[in-house]
């Protein structure tokens, strides 16, 4: 009678292609890695990593990267939520479909000469420039569609040298003046287009004001 004889793996590093016949419970005990090494999860060609269930980062500032070299990462800091699309360089922030809603908070631009645009080239931006709030519209016109428009503070006109552009059918528009072509120095016009005729006035005579 022979005796059969059979030779197992006394260390699992021998097997250099190990295969589950199973679901591996970790039995509360933790994946870890020795020297700062990265545990690394490649599935092959198409294949992808499906989390079933939530995925905690307890550690404040351990970050979640994207990207090739790390170029963006969302991390929270202990007590802010940090959205950073510059690890690498500079990078833009891309939201692609559906609204973004803020129900009952801010959005803040905490840095001076930092500004909002809109328009695909750009055309509109709104920003603090460190002492004032600039809006600027580099095409078209700046409009309030609905309700009122209503001022606690004095509305601020600047000098014209060069009179504006003709106000368009059913259209109102008023400047100041500097003299140098339509009204005096210091006048407050006033135009406006009805019926296709262009017809222009003068709101305030700077000349015959009272002195301030």
């Amino acid at each position: 009678m022979g005796l059969g004889t059979e030779i197992g793996l006394r260390n699992i590093v021998e097997d250099l292609t190990p295969q589950l016949g199973g679901a591996l419970d970790v039995a509360g005990q933790s994946i870890v890695t020795t020297a700062n090494g990265n545990v690394v999860i490649a599935p092959n060609g198409s294949g992808v990593v499906t989390i079933s269930s939530h995925v905690v980062i307890d550690s404040d500032s351990s970050k979640l990267y994207f990207g090739a070299g790390q170029n963006a990462s969302i991390y929270h800091n202990g007590s802010e939520m940090h959205f950073n699309s510059r690890e690498a360089g500079f990078g833009n922030f891309y939201w692609d479909g559906g609204n973004i809603i803020i129900p009952a908070q801010n959005i803040y631009l905490k840095t001076d000469d930092r500004y909002y645009y809109s328009g695909a080239t750009d055309d509109y931006s709104i920003g603090w420039n460190g002492s004032d709030a600039v809006h600027t519209i580099t095409a078209g016109q700046f409009r309030f569609v609905g309700g009122k428009v209503e001022l606690e503070e004095a509305l601020s006109l600047l000098e014209k040298s060069a009179d504006p552009a003709e106000p368009v059918e059913g259209e109102c528009i008023i400047w100041i003046s500097d003299g140098t072509q339509k009204g005096d120095d210091g006048d407050v016009l006033i135009a406006s287009k009805a019926g296709g005729v262009t017809k222009w006035t003068t709101l305030f005579d700077h000349s015959a004001g009272a002195g301030w």
